[in-house]
């Protein structure tokens, strides 16, 4: 629990600024007058993914010069499967399906069952955990692909989540 404490306290100055900055954005592009809850979502959701690009990015790197330098591994250090421990592998695995559940979740909450929406929402989820494994391969970081699949199903979990919850309070509601 230390631990936790610690990796979050590291990550929250480079969260906040990234959520203050891209919320600032979000607003002055898409506020509406008469909305009250979607700031606060807003801001919520900048300060998540904030979190997620310093976790997954910004802490692997030890200053901005090895932030700029880019550097290629062979295809050959690609790897498709677990190369950890059995241990070691399976919890990073749900580790990762667990830090993008709430990605998927918000996205589908939000989208109030709008498929069109929902599939936006899905395809940045994708974006976002593909932009963070090119920044850890073109940075010769441990570029795995169970890793990648690991986010794309906890991005998919939270959605199947949220349109479950949608469906049984709306039938909770009628009945």
């Amino acid at each position: 629990m230390r631990m936790v404490l610690e990796e979050l306290a590291d990550a929250f100055p480079f969260s906040f600024c990234f959520a203050i900055v891209c919320w600032t954005a979000v607003m002055l592009l898409f506020q509406r007058k008469k909305d009250k809850k979607r700031p606060l979502l807003a801001f919520a959701a900048c300060l998540y993914i904030g979190f997620l690009l310093y976790e997954g990015c910004m802490s692997r790197v030890d200053s901005f010069a090895a932030f700029m330098a880019w550097r290629i591994e062979p295809f050959s250090e690609i790897s498709f499967s677990a190369n950890l421990d059995w241990a070691s592998s399976l919890s990073r695995i749900l580790l990762n399906i667990l830090f993008f559940l709430p990605l998927g979740f918000g996205g589908a909450w939000l989208a109030c069952n709008n498929w069109r929406k929902i599939a936006i929402g899905a395809l940045f989820g994708f974006g976002l955990s593909g932009v963070m494994k090119a920044f850890q391969f073109f940075h010769g970081m441990d570029f795995n692909l169970c890793y990648l699949l690991s986010n794309v199903l906890g991005i998919l979990g939270g959605i199947a989540i949220a349109l479950g919850l949608r469906t049984l309070i709306s039938r909770i509601r009628q009945s």
